[in-house]
């Protein structure tokens, strides 16, 4: 039987792809008190497996060698291996320094997911791929929600097209400033705005516009939203991304549930791209784009994807340099669609695209990143 000594520390995926990678037959877990919570997570992710844990002082040399050695010589007819990816640099160096004298395998898994043989002094891409519901109950979240573009009928999809060609027109911000109270938008069944040849009708069902020339008419329960919040730009980023060809996997609306109250939402991530290796959170923006957004899009990487995910922003202007900045610190991409100034060659976190059918060829970008 195969054996598989394995490390814990604040990151939990390694210790996971190490697992679906090597397959053995037996795992021992390495841990401390701080990252007893990320062994129980890596346990309820892997049913079924035989799991043995440990808990040791992560700074004491001689006590987590020894552990090492007494599971190695309690088992002394079975084939064993180390991943040596998590944990404190003193657990790699006390189990590494036992794995060498005895002269057994050692591997190591960067954020790029390679894996690194070691003693073989081999690498290969691992060619395990995790899916949305496994990153997200490996970060200790089982409860939420999750939608697909086919969620969106096609008259959503076309009024929220209509929308973006709407942008520049005086009745439409006339009409967005109608429907905002204190800057929170407060929606009516009963809708009816006129801007010289424009009439503007919704009844809770019908969302139609005429400008005497032309008439459009989109049938949708989510119109009056859909055409004055961001919305309607969340699907079109939605409908141009579904399209990368590295995505694993494409979902909307994530919709992440509070532990402690599972009738409260804690967070709401607009895309979720999965590469099978990494998450990619896309927020997108229609309008000005704030401090707290950016504070937002920096948490969810950290609490959901781990140290390998990667959060963009997609806006359709390009945000103040302030903000711009900001993103660059936390490692932010900031994709944007109008701008009036030229770009930076130097500035690399920020891309600018004409049209939304160029998104996928940028997202290929990402992929030569250093976590990707």
């Amino acid at each position: 039987m195969k054996h598989q000594i394995t490390l814990i520390g604040g990151q939990t995926i390694p210790v996971y792809l190490g697992v679906m990678e090597k397959k053995p037959d037996v795992i021992h877990v390495l841990y401390s008190k701080d990252s007893k919570d990320q062994f129980a997570l890596l346990k309820n992710s892997l049913p079924g497996k035989a799991i043995h844990s440990y808990q040791i002082d992560p700074f004491n040399y001689e006590e987590i060698k020894s552990k090492a050695e007494e599971i190695i010589f309690g088992n002394n007819q079975e084939e064993f291996e180390l991943n040596l990816t998590g944990g404190t640099k003193i657990m790699a160096i006390a189990c590494q320094q036992v794995f060498n004298d005895l002269k057994l395998p050692i591997f190591y898994i960067d954020q790029k997911h390679t894996l690194f043989d070691i003693t073989d002094k081999k690498s290969n891409p691992t060619t395990t791929k995790i899916n949305i519901e496994t990153f997200l109950k490996i970060s200790g979240h089982t409860k939420y929600q999750i939608s697909s573009l086919s969620d969106f009928t096609s008259d959503e999809i076309k009024l929220s097209e209509f929308i973006l060609t709407q942008m520049n027109a005086g009745w439409y911000w006339q009409a967005h400033s109608q429907l905002y109270k204190k800057g929170k938008f407060t929606p009516t069944n009963d809708f009816k705005f006129k801007h010289k040849s424009v009439d503007i009708s919704w009844d809770g069902n019908t969302f139609e516009f005429n400008n005497g020339s032309q008439t459009h008419t989109f049938t949708t329960r989510k119109g009056l939203t859909m055409a004055f919040t961001g919305l309607w730009w969340e699907i079109l980023i939605g409908k141009a991304v579904s399209k990368w060809s590295h995505a694993y996997e494409f979902k909307m609306s994530l919709i992440i549930k509070s532990k402690v109250h599972q009738e409260l939402d804690k967070n709401e991530i607009d895309i979720v791209l999965n590469t099978g290796k990494n998450l990619i959170f896309v927020e997108c923006k229609a309008g000005d784009v704030t401090q707290e957004d950016i504070n937002k899009i920096k948490a969810v990487a950290d609490l959901y994807g781990g140290i390998s995910s990667r959060s963009i922003l997609v806006s359709r202007k390009k945000p103040l340099a302030t903000i711009l900045e900001k993103c660059h610190e936390l490692g932010i991409d900031v994709f944007s669609q109008v701008t009036t100034e030229k770009i930076k060659n130097s500035n690399k976190i920020f891309h600018k695209f004409t049209n939304l059918s160029e998104l996928p060829k940028r997202l290929d970008y990402l992929l030569t990143k250093l976590h990707l």
